[in-house]
């Protein structure tokens, strides 16, 4: 590479530090006349040599502790190398940690001045970009008060203003991007771009892999404090990502090597497809591939609608993608998947085999197997230039068998990635032949999304139809009242008006409600409900249950459960592990249980039945037609309803209902009415009875205290 054509460049750069066990041990060391040592070595960088031209846009990535901050702190002269060479070439503008370089007490303009004094300006220069900078941030009126009162965005505003309007020749940006709001990220992508079009070096430091490889030319990847990888932004995702998940594959390839194959009831045959001859397969053994050496593709193929093989498409073909992987280690559900690319490297469409729910997977691959994939995707998108990248990955069959109760991009991130080739091959798509006057086929953007438009004419002082003609829905309801089972009905029988952002109690109180949207699961109560701004015509219906099965469902929920652990699930569970069962459910009796009793309790006395759910239990398709279609005139048809109530039940689903109760590890406790007579002991009754006995006459559980 020539020396003029350098921006950054790196010779076997190395950072130590030295570690005491003790601060004596410090002294010991500075004292001792032999110059004995007391300390250990801690290498934060090993041997890094890379050099990044100028006007390339260069990413670094790795793990949290790989070295990421540490070489950007020695790049911006932060800190000094214990060996080795660092060279960077112009004016350095760093975006690093949040208000990294300004100054607390002083105000927002203070800090521009401050931070433009350091890097060489003038006061005269600096007044002359002020406008601009301030216009960039859009602070408003807190430019004037100290920064120390500052929000987060506020501080990444200021600071990414005047990072890039200072002109830079090299610019570093470190995570700093990742708190602001989508309008100012998609402002700061736009500069981002205008500052490579004028030559300008960026230094793209994150841990989000979409960011690195739309925006990275190259990356450099660190694992254990040296260089892993550097090359293509694409690979060095894969890479990464390879990186993040290398011990749990270790574990899961022993584990996997004790799978009962002979219990899987997939049957291959069933599942049989017309296969391409073999002539028509590319051949993608000189294809770069990235994973575990016990899984390869060895096979891909592109054919048109006619099943003929084919990289060449109209907008709005049909392309079918054919590819074969051969398994030598014993895997559980294995999920294959492509992904589209433009030639800018933005993903146009991805999607693999667990999307695709409607598709059976087998259970178990044993070694010594081929398993193959076909997808079929509808070509909508612009003309030019498209790559695709194939892959595999597996995944649990616990993890699997709870795809319908957990959040789905959690159980994604479930699974492990086990082979994948960037950039198999390319196909072009062009405009078809014109058929007509039609301009149906042509749109902006990449991707053609399937919509109607509408236009009218209205005289001034006309009425027209309300906006709220087709009513907002509200489903109310506490924990454990089986909030995943309504919301995948509401979401699979009106997908286009479900939002599901407003299930945290926040999120509803302070985000705006959108007329004529439906907002499953809303836990909240009736007086932070009626605090809302509502649309003119809504409609709401509350599920409760007995708050027995709740302490029960919720006690395994804490204790086993497969759901995501938050801190606050953490927290609950770790005190639970330290209880039996009967000291478990009174601990949570007393700091878990009263939150659903406060919701439960407000909702009383509203006007309108609340709905049990062991009613729905035993009646839901008549229940949630009289709710949805009569109550709040839900627009679909009772058909619809019925099979997507039908298509939701536990036992359709899991398996769960039809044997009249479930498997506790599986499930816990879901769904299962009177399950608090099976571990409530006579001290938990008594207890239950002084907090929450009135509450559950009150909702029609019990007729007194009795039970």
């Amino acid at each position: 590479m020539i020396e003029d054509e350098i921006a950054i460049s790196t010779e076997n750069l190395s950072k130590a530090y030295k570690l005491y066990n003790s601060p004596l041990d410090r002294l010991k060391e500075a004292l001792h006349p032999l110059r004995k040592k007391y300390h250990h070595d801690f290498r934060a960088l090993h041997d890094i040599t890379f050099h990044i031209k100028k006007g390339e846009t260069f990413g670094i990535i790795g793990k949290n502790g790989s070295g990421k901050s540490t070489l950007l702190k020695i790049l911006t002269g932060v800190l000094t190398p214990t060996s080795g060479s660092v060279m960077v070439k112009g004016k350095v503008s760093a975006l690093l940690e949040l208000g990294a370089g300004f100054s607390p007490e002083m105000t927002g303009i203070e800090n521009v001045y401050f931070n433009g004094t350091l890097m060489g300006y003038s006061s005269q220069e600096l007044s002359e970009r002020l406008d601009e900078i301030l216009a960039f941030a859009d602070i408003g009126e807190y430019v004037t008060q100290p920064v120390k009162t500052y929000s987060s965005g506020m501080f990444v505003r200021l600071a990414f203003s005047i990072a890039i309007n200072f002109e830079p020749d090299v610019l570093i940006v470190d995570e700093a991007l990742a708190v602001g709001d989508v309008f100012f990220q998609q402002k700061c992508y736009k500069r981002l771009q205008e500052l490579k079009q004028h030559g300008v070096t960026i230094l793209f430091v994150t841990h989000g892999m979409a960011d690195v490889v739309q925006f990275c030319q190259r990356a450099l990847l660190l694992n254990n404090n040296t260089i892993e990888f550097i090359g293509g932004a694409a690979e060095a995702a894969k890479r990464y990502l390879l990186i993040q998940q290398q011990e749990r594959l270790v574990q899961y390839k022993k584990a996997a090597a004790h799978i009962d194959v002979a219990d899987d009831e997939f049957s291959p045959e069933e599942h049989e497809y017309l296969w391409p001859a073999s002539e028509q397969f590319l051949d993608v053994s000189a294809v770069d591939s990235v994973g575990d050496c016990s899984y390869k593709c060895t096979r891909l193929a592109l054919c048109n609608n006619n099943g003929s093989a084919s990289r060449f498409f109209y907008s709005g073909d049909t392309l079918i993608i054919y590819c074969e992987f051969e398994i030598n280690s014993t895997l559980e559900v294995p999920i294959g998947g492509f992904l589209i690319k433009n030639d800018q490297n933005i993903m146009v469409h991805g999607k693999n085999t667990l999307h695709y729910d409607t598709i059976q997977l087998p259970k178990q691959v044993p070694a010594s197997s081929l398993i193959r994939f076909k997808f079929e995707v509808c070509l909508d998108i612009a003309p030019g230039e498209y790559t695709i990248d194939v892959g595999l990955a597996t995944i649990s069959n616990r993890d699997y068998e709870q795809r319908m109760y957990e959040d789905p991009q959690f159980i994604q991130s479930k699974s492990l990635r086990l082979c994948n080739l960037s950039n198999a091959t390319s196909f072009s798509v062009v405009h078809g032949p014109k058929r007509g006057a039609s301009f149906s086929t042509l749109h902006a953007g990449i991707c053609n999304l399937k919509g109607t438009g509408f236009i009218s004419m209205v005289k001034k002082g006309t009425l027209t139809h309300s906006e709220t003609e087709m009513p907002t829905i509200f489903h109310v309801t506490h924990w454990k009242a089986g909030s995943q089972w309504v919301k995948k009905i509401l979401r699979d029988i009106s997908p286009e008006r479900y939002i599901d952002s407003k299930v945290n109690v926040a999120h509803f109180l302070n985000d705006n409600i959108i007329p004529g949207k439906i907002y499953p699961t809303v836990y909240v109560t009736r007086e932070q409900f009626e605090k809302v701004s509502l649309p003119k015509q809504w409609y709401r219906f509350i599920v409760i249950r007995d708050l027995r099965d709740t302490l029960i469902s919720g006690y395994f929920s804490l204790k086993i459960s497969h759901s995501v652990i938050s801190s606050g699930i953490l927290s609950y569970r770790k005190v639970l592990e330290e209880m039996n069962l009967e000291n478990g459910l009174l601990f949570l009796i007393e700091n878990w249980l009263h939150l659903s009793a406060a919701i439960q309790h407000s909702w009383l006395g509203l006007g309108e039945p609340l709905i049990r759910y062991e009613d729905l239990l035993t009646n839901d398709v008549e229940i949630f037609s009289d709710i949805l279609l009569h109550k709040c005139g839900l627009d679909v048809s009772h058909d619809l309803l019925e099979k997507v109530v039908l298509g939701s039940r536990f036992e359709q689903i899991t398996g769960g209902r039809a044997s009249g109760c479930e498997d506790i590890d599986a499930h816990a406790r879901k769904g299962v009415a009177g399950d608090w007579s099976n571990y409530f002991t006579e001290r938990i009754k008594i207890r239950f009875k002084e907090r929450y006995g009135d509450l559950l006459i009150a909702t029609g559980y019990e007729k007194n205290h009795s039970w």
